[in-house]
């Protein structure tokens, strides 16, 4: 791709690409925190039984964490995106490339 004189090429299609990608994973990173998160409740549940409830209260809550945080995430890294596509637009459009 040819760039103006005096104009370095820009590195805003990487830095997309590495947010595009971390914006994906976030959701399934929240997902996967929540599947071990119960799986270690249910196993809290077969040790103790509900003679531990406390136990189980801790794993659900952290798996309900991980899925808020995951979900949460999500947002904002559109929000990021979008940003940082709007600008790299921007930039092309005062080089003219």
């Amino acid at each position: 791709m040819p760039y103006p004189e005096n104009s370095p090429p820009t590195k805003t299609p990487v830095v997309l690409t590495v947010l595009g990608s971390i914006l994906s994973l976030g959701p399934v990173l929240g997902f996967l925190g929540t599947v071990i998160s119960m799986m270690l409740s249910f196993h809290a549940m077969g040790d103790g039984g509900m003679d531990k409830p406390e136990a189980l209260a801790s794993n659900i809550g952290f798996a309900l964490t991980s899925t808020a945080v995951g979900i949460l995430l999500f947002p904002l890294g559109v929000i990021l995106l979008v940003f940082g596509i709007r600008g790299m637009i921007k930039q092309r459009k005062q080089t003219g490339t």
